[in-house]
């Protein structure tokens, strides 16, 4: 999915539009392993459905002085099939597109065009669906002050922040 950046009070448009998550992690096309210093995908599980990837912004900084958010758009896509079997074992996801199958065609029906149809409609070509889905994503950010600030208090020793691990 598309990855935005709002910097500064951005609002309805952003700053920073990416094209796709695969793109900017640096691997297009859906994500597989691999490692580099600065973006890499550590763990690609297909069977699982599960990917960890990361993009430090060390060579490309991204300047913000008040705030900053960024959003990742989730978007799947599969074949027609799959996307009505998905949708019957619960999945809790929404079809945006189906594109036909043809050698010279490249036909989208948008089905928010077409409010009366439902992807499991027969009259619907029968290819390659893009859709919005839920995913479980966790996200952490590192930035970089100008000068030392903070008004929290010193942490304890290790031993203590350790004692009731185990």
């Amino acid at each position: 999915g598309e990855v935005k950046m709002y910097i500064d009070g951005d609002g309805e448009h952003p700053t920073l539009c990416g094209s796709g998550t695969e793109d900017y992690i640096g691997t297009a096309w859906g994500q597989g392993f691999y490692n580099h210093r600065y973006q890499g995908c550590l763990v690609s599980d297909e069977e699982k459905k599960q990917w960890a990837f990361y993009r430090y912004h060390v060579k490309d900084p991204v300047y913000f002085y008040t705030d900053f958010k960024t959003t990742i758009q989730q978007i799947g896509g599969a074949p027609k099939v799959d996307v009505i079997s998905f949708l019957k074992a619960g999945a809790n996801l929404i079809p945006v597109t189906i594109q036909s199958e043809g050698e010279t065609t490249n036909t989208f029906v948008r089905l928010r065009d077409m409010p009366d149809k439902k992807v499991t409609d027969p009259s619907l070509i029968s290819g390659w669906t893009n859709y919005y889905r839920e995913d479980d994503v966790s996200a952490t950010a590192y930035f970089y002050l100008d000068k030392p600030s903070s008004n929290l208090p010193r942490l304890p020793k290790a031993e203590l922040r350790m004692a009731e691990l185990r």
